[in-house]
């Protein structure tokens, strides 16, 4: 962060700068602090003695947690906060229960014109495993939402 650039292998850094695939100038890590001085969420730098940890967050996503008005029955039992497209995701899961992940993204698409099959997925996977669980074989199984007691 003072500016000292180092390489643990500087021939790798030679070669790579000749051929064109980085610019061995050492901007890097002004660059990223630039791109986010404008945001909330900033990224963090983890130094050890040899090496350093760097996470970005993804300025592209809102990452803003639920703060959803609407009182029903699938927010009285989330325990975690989860963003707005997860709360869409678990609530057509319970209109609409045993749907593959595809026909989940087909179903939110207009209110959610991003939604892709990839992120409803990860959603399920990462966010709403506690909530929701797979039922049924790879090819005509679905997703169904958790009974009260499963719920973790």
């Amino acid at each position: 962060m003072n500016g000292v650039q180092t390489y643990r292998n500087p021939m790798l850094v030679n070669l790579l700068s000749k051929i064109g695939y980085l610019e061995n100038f050492g901007t890097g890590i002004p660059r990223i602090q630039k791109a986010y001085e404008s945001s909330k969420r900033k990224p963090e730098f983890n130094p050890t003695e040899n090496f350093f940890t760097l996470s970005l967050p993804n300025l592209n996503f809102d990452h803003d947690q639920v703060n959803d008005q609407v009182t029903d029955q699938i927010t009285d039992q989330i325990t975690e906060p989860i963003s707005d497209f997860d709360l869409a995701v678990l609530r057509f899961i319970r209109a609409n229960p045993g749907e593959h992940a595809t026909t989940i993204a087909k179903g939110i698409l207009r209110d959610y014109p991003t939604a892709t099959i990839d992120k409803v997925k990860n959603s399920l996977k990462r966010k709403l495993r506690n909530y929701v669980e797979f039922d049924g074989a790879n090819k005509n199984g679905g997703y169904r939402e958790k009974k009260q007691k499963e719920i973790k």
